[in-house]
């Protein structure tokens, strides 16, 4: 069995800051899109938007898309005024774990957050059933030859736990199945939690302070302007939606 510390040295790496920008650079561009849409059809040269909602959206597509290499759609349903019942179950996931952090546990069973309460037993079954039925698909995928395996850079995560699962490592020293569901709910939850947060943040103090907003537009267009000319052919991610 696998210490965290060892899944963590052996499945997550450098690899994925790279596709994290690309995959976060292509949710960027539907927003834009979808923004831009609004605003020809209003005639308007403003709009009005929910940012920490699409913050969340954006934070649970880029890590699904760096865990899964699936581009789950939370982004394109908040433009359509619609919502996904896997990112809406990750909201209510995090909402449970900030009341648990910020509240004594001996208050947990009056508010009804307990571990046996019907609301998380509910969310922690859901989330769990979740992250099986993606991993079960990866694996029947990969029997079928439908799913390729990558070169090491650019494997996604769930690539890299099946990889270094007990499965396929008879000595004893892989990931065992609950560790494997475990370890990739964690990194969902941390990470949309985190994301969403600093990013709705950001843009807040930003648009306070036109300076600080002026001076963040001009480092940017810099900075993008340097890696396109600088830039190299990269291997994008697979890309397959699902709006579940």
């Amino acid at each position: 069995m696998a210490s965290p510390s060892q899944a963590d040295a052996a499945c997550l790496g450098p690899s994925h800051l790279r596709q994290t920008v690309d995959a976060a650079t292509e949710v960027a561009d539907k927003i834009k899109a979808d923004w831009t849409s609004v605003m020809a059809a209003t005639g308007e040269k403003t709009i009005v938007v929910d940012v920490y909602k699409y913050m969340g959206a954006v934070a649970f597509d880029v890590i699904c898309k760096i865990a899964f290499s699936k581009d789950r759609g939370a982004v394109e349903m908040i433009g359509k005024n619609e919502f996904s019942k896997t990112a809406e179950m990750f909201e209510e996931a995090l909402a449970l774990t900030q009341l648990r952090i910020f509240s004594p546990p001996v208050m947990w069973s009056w508010m009804g957050i307990s571990s046996s309460s019907p609301r998380v037993t509910s969310v922690r079954d859901s989330s769990q059933a979740f992250i099986m039925d993606v991993i079960a698909e990866r694996r029947a995928a990969t029997s079928l030859g439908e799913h390729q395996a990558k070169g090491k850079w650019d494997m996604d995560v769930l690539d890299r736990f099946l990889q270094n699962s007990a499965e396929l490592n008879p000595d004893g020293e892989g990931l065992s199945e609950d560790e494997i569901v475990g370890e990739t709910l964690a990194m969902l939850v941390a990470g949309h939690e985190t994301t969403a947060n600093s990013m709705a943040f950001i843009i807040m103090s930003s648009v306070r302070t036109r300076t600080s907003w002026q001076r963040l537009l001009m480092t940017l267009t810099a900075s993008t302007l340097r890696s396109a000319a600088t830039s190299r052919p990269r291997t994008s991610l697979s890309s397959s939606t699902s709006t579940g």
